[in-house]
């Protein structure tokens, strides 16, 4: 399954069933291109997590953790199948967020 464009607009369904469906990108030989949809499910879960995890149980704390160690795998696995992954675009910036730095 692929997020609908822009994958914004997606269910949070949507977007669960395309994280569950791409979750194989590593096996047999590795799939890039599932490998993106997982990384783009990936970021909108934790971006949908936010308010949960600053007002959560250690489960939803646990499973945000969960989140973050399986978006850092994907995205050191397709940068190192997938050249472009990690090159920065034309007239592009590059900006990190992080929801735990947001804590007061």
């Amino acid at each position: 399954m692929a997020l609908a464009d822009p994958p914004s607009s997606s269910t949070t369904a949507q977007v669960r069933a395309t994280y569950e469906d791409n979750a194989d990108y590593p096996l047999a030989g590795g799939s890039v291109a599932k490998a993106k949809e997982f990384w783009k499910a990936l970021q909108i879960l934790i971006l949908r997590m936010g308010d949960e995890v600053q007002s959560g149980d250690e489960r939803v704390r646990s499973e945000y953790r969960r989140l973050q160690d399986q978006l850092k795998r994907v995205e050191s696995w397709l940068g190192a199948h997938d050249a472009d992954f990690l090159a920065p675009k034309p007239g592009s910036t590059v900006k990190h967020f992080h929801l735990d730095e947001t804590r007061g």
